[in-house]
């Protein structure tokens, strides 16, 4: 499962609860901020088998010209 804009984990925790041990979440979050409060919530709440992911590279949209 994952967790695209994870933001500070509300979801991620449900997720991580959902899948149980076994399961495995990944949470993608790459504001630096949102992602510090992500996984200080993820510790707090004890989701061990969640992987964070900080940053993202831009997606680039079809027909436009690269930057």
């Amino acid at each position: 499962m994952s967790a695209s804009g994870a933001h500070t984990g509300y979801f991620t925790v449900l997720a991580s609860r959902l899948v149980g041990p076994a399961g495995r979440v990944v949470a993608i979050e790459p504001s630096p901020d949102f992602h510090r409060a992500l996984t200080a919530d993820l510790a707090a709440n004890g989701c061990h088998n969640v992987r964070t992911v900080a940053y993202v590279a831009p997606l680039r949209v079809c027909g436009q010209p690269d930057a």
